[in-house]
């Protein structure tokens, strides 16, 4: 049994280290609608969802039976086998569940656990028909195929009903209060602000108790009976409150929706989600217990499992414990929130994903669609419709700091409704539902219907969701493979292979700590950015400026590449240089976008140097062009196995790059010491430079007419050399503009002043 305990212990502290981690995940789905509206600080909304769930930890002892008999037949396993089972997909876990947190991509610790615990269960269920010299049509005789397909459609179905009725409930609210909401909320606002809050404690608190650890049978069957009857009074007695509150108190009703609203979510996650953490690990120990001392413990049939099985309450609220001490220290958790948030707000801001070519087609199609949807659509219909959709009259909150929130109180109400009563349900149904997928879902469809992606945008915001919905395809894929591979590594190493598991799972956690901490810098570095530059014009220049060097930095290193990789005939480092000249060209977008938001910080008379920032721009797109064409020339050329340059062709190369590096680490030295100027020697290297590409087109065009000549080679040299004379001659341009620029800007200042 010394085995037996080793893997005991580890997956029971592997599985409170998972719990923290799918935490980190999952603070996302209730913590999203209070963030996104401002409507209380950050540890206001934290305490908000503590409460909702200490009171959810002991509503979840009805779903550890998908832990004990939903995924495998417990009955057709040994105690090792179930303990390889449990330790492999709470390894599993917490390795992708990490990996996620540490990219900021929501996705479903329910999916993880239920497909890495089929893996693991199926890697076993593999080899025992190996030993046995079985066939594949006697997997069900260890799997829960029944169980498992209504898992796996019971999550699909839920995605579905999330889209559809979080569109409709936003759709449906927003033309009944539109954008600007509080002159009609006075009227009808109680008694739909009682139907949604209703909703959160009818499916939470009346629903979801029928799960908990304290429920008699007595209490469940009253409920049951009657509760038609507490549904009405409890929307009569929420409606009265409500109206009560709107006449004689300044008490904002929404913004204590949106809290209880936040508590009430927090409750349906902790109830449906714990059994994802804690379950494989307090059901290692029921099964070491039901093992005991007897004489072949290790080879026992674990039949036990499958009588219910209720776990303590104070081991669930221990469970609690963690996941609020989680919330409130967990950097990632707060990363994950944002990333939802962002997706689906309604102001421009920080674009956390670029565009993808699937994103760009999705717009496209929605784009023709819409417009032929109009055109059906009678005009009296429409012109109504978008002026209750008027985003231009949204109210919204600001925070301490004057930030403002990224969408209103009437969508964080409805997201909470909407994602509370489908989760509780789902409970209690005792089908382990995807909170994630779920709030996420919600949260989307509500900003679709609320028209929140702007055509400026779209696509950015498509590209990350599909890149969450790419995530959760992989989170089943991966997980059911990784575990069952694990559980492999683990039937056949033993407690060498737990060792192994162990230092992995150590060393990942440092990793991804590292990279978190990396993107969380250069996010906080992006925002403070975008802050500056809608703010104050002098220092959006200073900034303007820093790209520009940037980016010259950018194309020097690129060019020095490439003649390296021609001239070596090192096709690693061309195709290199391609790669980056190709994300050079898309940073140019970037730039041109930093440069237009800028534009709030300046005052109408800056606007008479706009054509010298047109300039700028032009160069910019020309020198980036340049030296992707020229990328991608040699890139080709090496790839086709072309003749190497000739000796003489590689000394005058050299020749060239020379001046060209002198060239531009002059114009980088004076630009980063704010000193613009082009002197006199920038221009005698630019004279020199001149004079050499002179020479050598003279020279080698000559070369082309001699008998043998290879034109291929002498055309790809011709071109090299023009195009680095060409870049820097757009670099000088560049700065000389830059220089513009800046005397512009200080005669403005000094004006103003």
């Amino acid at each position: 049994m010394e085995i037996a305990l080793i893997f005991l212990v580890v997956t029971i502290v592997l599985s409170i280290i998972d719990l923290t981690v799918g935490v980190a995940n999952d603070a996302v789905n209730f913590l999203n609608s209070a963030v996104g509206s401002k409507v209380t600080t950050f540890r206001k909304a934290l305490i908000a969802a503590s409460v909702g769930i200490f009171i959810g930890v002991t509503l979840s002892s009805g779903m550890m039976e998908i832990a004990r008999k939903g995924i495998f037949n417990p009955s057709a396993f040994t105690l090792y086998e179930v303990l390889i089972i449990f330790l492999a997909t709470v390894v599993t876990d917490i390795l992708l569940l990490d990996f996620f947190n540490t990219f900021g991509i929501p996705t479903s610790t329910t999916v993880s656990m239920v497909s890495g615990m089929t893996g693991a269960a199926l890697g076993l269920t593999i080899i025992k028909l190996f030993s046995y010299n079985q066939s594949l049509e006697f997997v069900g005789n260890y799997m829960n195929l029944a169980k498992l397909t209504a898992i796996y459609v019971s999550i699909i179905v839920s995605i579905v009903f999330a889209f559809v009725f979080g569109y409709l409930g936003q759709f449906i609210s927003r033309l009944i209060f539109s954008f600007d909401y509080t002159r009609i909320f006075k009227k009808i606002g109680p008694i739909w602000a009682s139907f949604a809050l209703t909703f959160i404690l009818f499916f939470v608190s009346i629903k979801g108790l029928e799960g908990a650890s304290f429920i008699t049978p007595e209490m469940h069957n009253f409920v049951t009976t009657h509760f038609w009857q507490i549904l009405l009074v409890i929307f009569i007695g929420v409606a009265i409150i409500l109206y009560l509150f709107g006449l004689f108190g300044k008490i904002n009703i929404l913004k204590g929706i949106v809290l209880i609203g936040t508590a009430a979510l927090a409750m349906a996650f902790a109830a449906n989600d714990l059994v994802n953490f804690v379950g494989p690990g307090l059901t290692s120990l029921y099964a070491y217990q039901i093992a005991g001392n007897q004489p072949d413990a290790l080879n026992m049939k674990m039949g036990g499992l499958a009588a219910p099985i209720r776990a303590q309450t104070e081991i669930l609220l221990f469970c609690g414990l963690i996941m609020v001490l989680t919330l409130f220290f967990s950097k990632k958790a707060r990363t994950v929130t944002s990333t939802e948030v962002d997706l689906s707000r309604q102001v421009e801001g920080y674009e956390a994903f670029g565009s993808n070519q699937f994103a760009r087609l999705l717009v496209r199609i929605f784009t023709s669609m819409t417009e032929t949807l109009v055109k059906i659509v009678p005009e009296k219909i429409r012109n109504k419709v978008n002026e209750r959709f008027d985003a231009s009259k949204v109210i919204l909150l600001t925070d301490a700091n004057g930030e403002r929130a990224s969408f209103d109180l009437i969508r964080a109400t409805v997201n909470l409704t909407i994602a509370s009563a489908l989760i509780s349900f789902g409970t209690s149904l005792k089908l382990p539902l995807s909170t994630t997928y779920i709030t996420f879902i919600v949260a989307m469809s509500t900003a679709f219907a609320d028209r929140a992606w702007g055509r400026d945008y779209a696509v950015y915001r498509i590209s990350g969701i599909l890149v969450v919905i790419g995530g959760w395809l992989l989170t089943a894929v991966i997980c059911g493979l990784v575990a069952g591979l694990i559980a492999t590594f683990l039937y056949f190493t033993n407690v060498f292979g737990v060792i192994a598991l162990v230092i992995l799972v150590a060393l990942s956690f440092a990793r991804t700590a590292i990279v978190h901490k990396r993107r969380v810098k250069a996010r906080k570095l992006a925002e403070e950015k975008m802050r500056i530059q809608r703010e104050n014009a002098q220092e959006s220049f200073k900034i303007f400026v820093l790209d520009i060097l940037n980016f010259l930095r950018e194309t020097k290193e690129i060019s020095l590449l490439c003649v390296n990789g021609i001239s070596k005939f090192k096709f690693k480092d061309l195709r290199k240089a391609k790669k980056r000249a190709e994300q050079l060209n898309q940073n140019i977008e970037t730039i041109f976008a930093d440069f237009a938001r800028s534009l709030k910080g300046f005052d109408d008379s800056m606007f008479e140097s706009s054509h010298i920032y047109a300039t700028a721009m032009s160069d910019l797109t020309s020198i980036a062009s340049s030296i992707l064409t020229i990328t991608q020339r040699c890139y080709h050329y090496v790839d086709n196995s072309q003749k190497p340059l000739t000796q003489n062709q590689l000394n005058d190369l050299k020749l060239i790059m020379k001046l060209y590096e002198q060239l531009y680490d002059k114009i980088l030295s004076l630009a980063e010491t704010s000193v613009l100027d082009l002197s006199l020697e920038i221009k005698v290297f630019s004279d020199e430079f001149a004079k050499e590409t002179k020479r050598i087109h003279k020279t080698y065009m000559k070369a082309l007419k001699r008998p043998g000549a290879n034109a291929k080679r002498g055309i790809i040299y011709i071109s090299l050399i023009e195009s680095l004379f060409g870049i820097s001659k757009r670099v000088i341009n560049l700065v000389e503009t830059l220089n513009q620029l800046s005397a512009e800007l200080s005669k403005k200042i000094t004006v103003t002043n």
